[in-house]
């Protein structure tokens, strides 16, 4: 389980799936990004600086709304 802080970056109408470790946050660097949790089949959309912290393994469906580029940050989350 890697809790190290890594950055994807995505194209305009691009999307990926990533795998999020339990006690870790997506954060948006770039957006806005759009989010979809392999559990929870609700959309989820975030602005630049909000984040969305995940307490357990999972699989999220990401990508960017618009004509926009994206960039996320997975970090581990801050107590």
């Amino acid at each position: 389980m890697s809790l190290h802080t890594h950055e994807i970056a995505l194209a305009a109408r691009e999307v990926e799936g990533v795998e999020i470790n339990p006690n870790q946050d997506l954060v948006v660097v770039e957006g806005p990004l759009w989010v979809t949790r392999a559990e929870d089949n609700r959309d989820i959309i975030l602005g630049v600086g909000e984040r969305l912290n995940f307490t357990k393994r999972t699989r999220a469906i990401v990508g960017g709304l618009r004509e926009m580029a994206v960039r996320l940050r997975i970090e581990p989350h801050a107590a």
